[in-house]
């Protein structure tokens, strides 16, 4: 499927749900001048032109809890929520570094609500609730171009967020951000180490 008059760069990869309550799933990617939103007849519902290159992978949820799907995307220096149905423009929150990384969408906070969190490549990864405010900044040592995963790694109730950061470390962090962890991956040998772990596991895996 090509998009007549397209001649875009896409580096984001697709999400696809039905996110204007038609019954049928649509494709909504970024690219390098725009987020568009696809039907799964090619024609374009609607595109929001970029400030800068949508590098970030976009996630769909009902973030503001009023029933319709937002899509939420990082462009070049912030993170934006767009209204599913037409790609008017929900919030956005600016970073001081371009996002690569793409949003993870969660209750975080545990209010019953979705928050989205994300990192940019100034160093910090930035969880925003539903209506688009801030809710903490975390700092890493270097540009944060993974992106995150949100559960209750350690079942005590709470969602933690996961996360690699290129100081060569990845972070657990509690969803309040009152106590993190992190453990170094450094360079060969960490991922020496890595492999013998993920190769015990599926050899234990096997086993069982």
């Amino acid at each position: 499927m090509k998009m007549k008059g397209c001649d875009d760069t896409f580096t984001s990869s697709p999400a696809v749900g039905d996110i204007n309550g038609d019954g049928a799933p649509e494709i909504v990617i970024g690219s390098d001048t725009a987020v568009y939103v696809i039907t799964r007849k090619g024609k374009v519902l609607w595109t929001v032109p970029a400030d800068g290159n949508y590098h970030s992978s976009p996630a769909l949820a009902d973030i503001d809890q009023n029933g319709d799907i937002e899509v939420i995307i990082g462009s070049e220096n912030k993170v934006c929520a767009f209204n599913g149905e037409d790609g008017s423009i929900l919030w956005e929150v600016e970073t001081q570094g371009l996002i690569l990384s793409s949003p993870a969408v969660a209750d975080i906070d545990g209010d019953g609500d979705y928050d989205a969190v994300v990192g940019s490549n100034d160093t910090f990864l930035y969880a925003v609730d539903g209506s688009g405010t801030v809710l903490w900044i975390f700092g890493t040592g270097a540009d944060i171009e993974s992106s995150p995963a949100v559960t209750d790694i350690d079942g005590d109730g709470f969602a933690e967020i996961v996360v690699g950061s290129n100081d060569s470390r990845v972070y657990v962090l509690d969803s309040d951000v009152s106590a993190t962890h992190s453990v170094r991956i450094a360079g060969i040998l960490g991922g020496f180490l890595l492999g013998i772990l993920l190769l015990g596991f599926i050899v234990l895996k096997k086993t069982l």
